[in-house]
């Protein structure tokens, strides 16, 4: 145990960036040697089923550090809330602060049991790191009291200074890796059936019907399980005009816009959000010109015309 112990020390805890949710990681898989500085990694997850996984499963990866440990009900529940209330919506944290809660971390880990001073110093640390987001006071108050009390009950235990460390680490990391905004939707597109859609990306779609139906796909509502995630339809002021689900069984979505456009040129975009009323940033402009006969204003626009069998345009 005290070769274990001596093993370990100056060595920090780094989650894996990716399959968190999936695999049956042990305590010791976490430990990686080096001191590289805790910071948010491009590849958690970023669809909101995941988001919620990976809070879900929170207290399932707390344990694997000491299979069977007491866990305190209160303090996990409130952890986990407070991560749901703030899931996408905050800014990255500042760097100077994680370097501070990584040297606090090698101080403490290099101890023989948890002492006063290391217990303040990782909340501390943990505490203005979780602040430098923009948090709202409230949360950051409920998760810098929720940690003490899980490193009071961590004190407990022969292995306190790797246990304490191991949390709150874990538990940043985390909040840093749900932090991260939902993803923006691609530039969608006219439905098929409502005229003729641009060629380029840059290009206007042209409408007949007053009340388009704007299609596309959004990837990060297929998962099973998936919460539900409603994509809205803006025009150019940004004001909701059409909004619909999105399919979790393939991530398509057919939004109608609710009330009839008068004849012209508009720039509409989507935006997804979710059932935690996170919302993503909106997409490239599709821009929809509501026009009586679509194939004939192709015409007068200089699109070019989809020629018959006999190559006769059929703009007619």
């Amino acid at each position: 145990m005290e070769r274990a112990r001596n093993r370990d020390k100056g060595r920090r805890f780094v989650p894996g960036s990716e399959g968190l949710e999936d695999r049956a990681l042990q305590a010791s898989s976490f430990l990686m040697s080096g001191y590289n500085t805790i910071s948010p990694i491009q590849e958690l997850p970023v669809t909101t089923y995941a988001k919620g996984l990976r809070i879900e499963r929170l207290p399932f990866f707390l344990n694997l550090f000491q299979p069977g440990r007491f866990l305190p009900t209160a303090p996990l529940n409130a952890i986990q809330n407070n991560m749901r209330e703030v899931a996408a919506t905050l800014g990255g944290p500042n760097q100077s602060t994680l370097a501070a809660f990584n040297l606090q971390l090698r101080t403490t880990i290099s101890h023989t049991s948890l002492t006063q001073a290391d217990a303040v110093g990782l909340n501390d640390t943990f505490t203005a790191a979780i602040k430098s987001t923009g948090a709202p006071q409230a949360v950051v108050a409920s998760l810098s009291h929720s940690m003490n009390e899980l490193a009071k009950a961590d004190a407990a235990s022969p292995s306190s200074p790797l246990l304490a460390t191991s949390d709150y680490a874990l538990v940043l990391q985390t909040f840093l890796g749900i932090d991260r905004h939902i993803l923006r939707p691609d530039q969608p597109a006219l439905a098929i059936n409502d005229g003729v859609r641009a060629k380029a990306k840059s290009g206007v779609s042209l409408s007949g019907s007053t009340r388009p139906t704007i299609v596309g796909t959004y990837a990060s509502a297929v998962s099973p399980g998936q919460v539900a995630v409603t994509m809205q339809v803006l025009d150019s002021a940004g004001n909701v005009i059409g909004s619909g689900l999105v399919s979790t069984a393939n991530g398509t979505y057919a939004v109608q816009v609710a009330e009839p456009l008068a004849p012209g040129q508009y720039a509409l975009r989507v935006r997804a959000v979710d059932s935690y009323n996170h919302v993503s940033d909106p997409s490239a402009n599709l821009w929809v010109r509501i026009v009586k006969n679509p194939h004939k204003a192709l015409v007068t626009t200089g699109q070019a015309v989809p020629a018959g069998p006999l190559g006769v345009s059929s703009a007619g």
